[in-house]
């Protein structure tokens, strides 16, 4: 680190967590989405060791001239990065968006059971992992299971068909394309709840 090109532009940057001790503690990793590098690593992932690691990690000159940071959804990375990084775009890689996705159908087919096993339905008992899969993944039997699950009145086929839609996001071809898709997305979202 001591060699380390303190001029050295990085405009793309990631920001993310990783446990260790069998996931009871959190590191904080600051990296280099260009060059496929790890800038540097603070214990903790809090807001504090965050904005001090991007601080003490990078000049000022340097924080400048990033252009975007790669991160997941967490409050304290998105607020870290608007203060010291203001100039930055943020973006959200497909894989955080999918978890959260698929924990909004899990959290909703979750509870949609809870009230169903209250009056001895059963229909979404033991199903999880029917709505988390894909279903190019499905084997025949999975796919036709899921197939009468979905075409029930549930909340859970509701959130799952948001979820799915927004898959189509991905193929939108222009900044324009995406920001209509966004808003017709997220203007579908009103209705399921």
């Amino acid at each position: 680190m001591a060699r380390r090109d303190s001029e050295e532009e990085i405009p793309h940057l990631t920001l993310d967590e990783k446990s260790y001790k069998h996931g009871h503690q959190y590191i904080t990793v600051l990296g280099d989405c260009t060059n496929n590098r790890v800038i540097d690593v603070a214990e903790k992932r809090d807001k504090s060791t965050t904005k001090k690691l991007i601080t003490e990690s990078l000049t000022p000159l340097q924080r400048g001239k990033v252009k975007s940071v790669s991160m997941d959804m967490w409050e304290a990375f998105m607020n870290v990065a608007t203060e010291v990084l203001p100039d930055a775009d943020m973006v959200h890689d497909r894989f955080h968006m999918a978890r959260y996705l698929n924990k909004a159908v899990d959290d909703t087919r979750r509870d949609e059971n809870r009230e169903l096993y209250k009056h001895a339905d059963k229909t979404l008992n033991k199903t999880k992992y029917l709505w988390l899969k894909s279903t190019e993944k499905m084997t025949v039997k999975q796919r036709k299971a899921f197939a009468e699950l979905n075409d029930q009145p549930l909340a859970a086929a509701e959130v799952w068909a948001f979820k799915e839609h927004f898959k189509k996001f991905f193929e939108c071809q222009t900044v324009l394309g995406a920001e209509v898709f966004f808003y017709k997305w997220g203007s579908m979202g009103k209705f399921v709840d």
